[in-house]
């Protein structure tokens, strides 16, 4: 309205004209108020994190020790702000402490903006300030990791500098106590000058026959090796040179070790097969047999302490031909396995009976002796009724709740007038199906060594693993070669055992520990 407009124009024209110094004044004022507040600011910012600081670390630490420095910077500064303008003091609170400051109003519109400006100003300000602390911060930060690593670079010297003077000081000591720096002790007698003791053609004569001894003994040594004895020496050369599995390599005993033993021949004659077939054979005690009250009635099988010599290398082969049933699948029962050798010195019956005592420790085993001495007498006259019993022990109904788990038969193979119940290889095979049937875990035979007339090779196809061991002392490549073919043309599963063997080299060269 008119009335409005005319009382407006009437108001405008009363107040006084704006004054240029006045404006001036207020805007520096205003600004020292808000710089003086930003430096109160930063100085509690500065001061907290300091005491935070200060808990982690010590007062000479470098960053705690710029943090004071800026907090005296910013210090000085709001003491020189408020000599300048004195009235900031009594207008600004410091941080943390209740307001005592009663601030009038902004006369006009104008001081507001003279104070907006002066903000963003400062504000500006400050954000460069805030960077430019925040690089020094960053510049801190990596001057302490280079300070940690020259500290640990001091120490490293320190202890290097010590070594080298303890180590100084101890030449010195050892060059002190020198007899030829000492002045009391003198020189008895000088050392001569050296002079030739040999002349050169002695010693060419005598080098030329230490190397012609030399060659001549290493040239008899192959000659001995690969000429004058063809013998299977070295288990190597059945795994390299013959290419043939070998399952364990049995050393030779030396003399006191032999004498706990007994030869393949008098084992044979001297077990027995006791009355009641569900009772385990008399097993031999520390070398020594015993006899059973009836007599001798053929047979053999003995009880051998834990300190024999076969016993860890009869569990050895156990628990390998237990692994090679379970990698080839052969789960049925009873499992056959057959021992042989090329000779009948080869150790094959003491390996066979220390196999049956590692076998019966947990399985129903029967030992069937294939081999017998030929002066052996037999039950009833007829060798075969040892094994049919054995069979028919088997199937007794108390049979799997005895606790006795080795049982023995013996059957010759040998073809005479007198044996007239002798196991042919075509009785075996007849026989085979009852012992399929048997409630036994493993039978274990015990057969003649293998040779061009031996039943041993028509038999061996039965098996499901056969044992050939071989006597370090008689076996030759030629005679392996052709055994271990002819059992392979069987179809027999073949391991060899080399037995007695010897090592005529030290140790350390044969590699033993």
């Amino acid at each position: 309205p008119p009335e409005a407009a005319a009382e407006g124009e009437s108001v405008a024209a009363a107040e006084p004209p704006a004054d240029p110094a006045a404006d001036q004044q207020r805007r520096e004022t205003a600004e020292a108020i808000a710089e003086y507040q930003d430096l109160m600011a930063r100085l509690a910012l500065l001061r907290q994190e300091r005491n935070q600081l200060l808990l982690r670390r010590p007062a000479t630490d470098p960053m705690v020790a710029s943090l004071e420095r800026q907090i005296t910077t910013v210090q000085a500064s709001s003491m020189d702000l408020a000599e300048r303008h004195p009235v900031v003091v009594s207008r600004v609170q410091a941080p943390g402490q209740p307001s005592t400051m009663v601030m009038g109003p902004v006369p006009t519109i104008e001081d507001e903006r003279a104070l907006l400006v002066a903000l963003e100003a400062r504000v500006a300000e400050l954000n460069e300030q805030v960077k430019t602390v925040e690089g020094a911060i960053g510049g801190i930060s990596d001057l302490g990791f280079k300070l940690a690593d020259l500290e640990r670079l001091r120490q490293m010297q320190e202890e290097k500098f010590r070594y080298f003077q303890s180590s100084l000081e101890k030449a010195e000591v050892d060059r002190k106590l020198n007899p030829t720096d000492i002045p009391n002790i003198s020189i008895v007698q000088s050392p001569s000058a050296p002079a030739k003791s040999l002349d050169p053609t002695a010693f060419k004569l005598i080098v030329a026959l230490a190397g012609s001894g030399l060659v001549v003994g290493l040239g008899l040594a192959f000659l001995f090796e690969w000429v004058l004895d063809r013998r299977v020496s070295r288990p190597t050369e059945i795994r390299t040179r013959m290419q043939l599995p070998l399952m364990m390599t049995i050393p030779h005993l030396r003399s006191k070790e032999s004498a706990k033993l007994m030869d393949s021949q008098s084992l044979a004659g001297l077990l027995e097969m006791p009355d009641d077939p569900l009772l385990p054979p008399p097993l031999p005690e520390r070398g020594e047999l015993r006899k059973s009250g009836n007599g001798n009635r053929g047979g053999k099988l003995a009880r051998q302490k834990e300190d024999n010599f076969i016993t860890p290398y009869a569990r050895a082969i156990h628990d390998r031909i237990i692994f090679n049933f379970e990698i080839n699948n052969v789960v049925h029962k009873p499992k056959l396995v057959a021992l042989t050798g090329l000779s009948s010195g080869a150790g094959a019956s003491t390996l066979a009976v220390g196999l049956a005592k590692a076998f019966s420790d947990h399985s129903k085993v029967l030992f069937v002796d294939l081999n017998p001495p030929p002066n052996a007498r037999h039950l009833n006259g007829h060798p075969a009724e040892a094994l049919r019993r054995a069979l028919e022990v088997s199937r007794a109904e108390n049979f799997r709740d005895s606790r006795k788990n080795l049982y023995f038969a013996s059957v010759p193979t040998r073809r005479n007038g007198t044996d007239v119940g002798s196991l042919a290889p075509l009785g075996l095979h007849e026989i085979m199906p009852h012992l399929v049937a048997s409630d036994y875990d493993y039978i274990l035979f015990d057969m003649p060594p293998v040779g061009p007339t031996s039943p041993t090779l028509s038999m061996a196809g039965f098996m499901d693993k056969v044992l050939l061991v071989l006597d370090a002392e008689a076996t030759t490549p030629e005679n392996l070669n052709w055994a271990y073919s002819e059992l392979e043309r069987g179809r027999a599963d073949v391991s060899c055992i080399f037995n007695k063997a010897k090592t005529h080299a030290p140790k350390w060269v044969a590699g033993e520990h």
